[in-house]
């Protein structure tokens, strides 16, 4: 019975980790100055964010969306904005990742315009919105609260096997 309540009580923080990320990417973090809307909110990698409890009790994980994390994110990463002077000497974007992007705001998908907007993030680069550190230290502000409950869900299992 006990077992089952820690279950539980991580399940709830994982979908807490979960739902502190999508916050913070409905946030003015999610802006993009470019359109000056929040592009983040519903967008793929909103929707994939995920906390899982495994049934092992012993792993919780937060899963984010691999292009979130290194390009929109992008704290360091390749294609944070630079000085339009300096010659780029990155990769080019997945291009999969900006026709499906294209597709769903409704811009053309032809080869002509995925190629100007990829040629666009390579040479311009896009300025970084780095949602996770602002999301880990929420995650870390509640940490106390979910180790209190954790720790105490398992006394009360520990005293209630020593009654018995």
């Amino acid at each position: 019975m006990e077992l089952e309540r820690i279950k539980s009580t991580l399940k709830e923080v994982a979908a807490q980790c979960a739902a502190i990320v999508r916050t913070v990417m409905d946030s003015d973090v999610g802006v993009n100055e470019k359109v000056g809307v929040n592009t983040l909110t519903g967008s793929n990698a909103y929707k994939q964010v995920e906390g899982i409890a495994t049934d092992d009790i012993e792993v919780l994980q937060l899963l984010v969306n691999e292009y979130a994390v290194l390009y929109v994110d992008g704290n360091g990463f390749q294609w944070a904005r630079r000085p339009v002077t300096e010659k780029p000497d990155q990769k080019w974007p997945p291009v999969e990742v900006i026709r499906d992007w294209a597709s769903r705001k409704g811009i053309p998908t032809d080869n002509g315009t995925i190629y100007r907007i990829c040629y666009s993030i390579w040479y311009e680069g896009i300025k970084a919105r780095p949602f996770i550190e602002s999301s880990f230290s929420e995650i870390d502000n509640r940490f106390g609260d979910w180790a209190d409950r954790l720790f105490n869900d398992l006394c009360s299992g520990l005293d209630e096997f020593f009654k018995s």
